[in-house]
């Protein structure tokens, strides 16, 4: 069985890589993890706040849903931006978790 990895990359701290597992969403691979993100609904794609900016891996990644369209533009999710809630990677990926 492959291992693929997340790269989070914070203000608050050096980048660092995490397992990914495949199977969950980019939010739940947070929590796996034990990183906090401010997300509030529990991944209902309700609150818009569990956003992340993909720096790398998005062709890797399902394509942004309709509920996300709601909180970003097209130039926005061209440019990485997506909900972790809503985003499932199938292999290695990196991303920033804004302030």
């Amino acid at each position: 069985m492959n291992e693929y990895f997340f790269t989070l990359s914070a203000s608050d701290s050096p980048e660092k890589k995490y397992p990914l597992n495949t199977a969950y969403s980019l939010l739940n691979n947070l929590t796996f993890n034990h990183i906090t993100s401010k997300g509030k609904c529990g991944g209902k794609a309700v609150c818009g706040c569990c956003r992340i900016q993909i720096t790398s891996g998005q062709d890797k990644c399902n394509p942004p849903l309709a509920e996300e369209k709601v909180y970003f533009t097209q130039i926005e999710l061209d440019q990485g931006w997506r909900l972790a809630c809503q985003t499932y990677c199938l292999r290695n990926i990196a991303f920033n978790l804004p302030d």
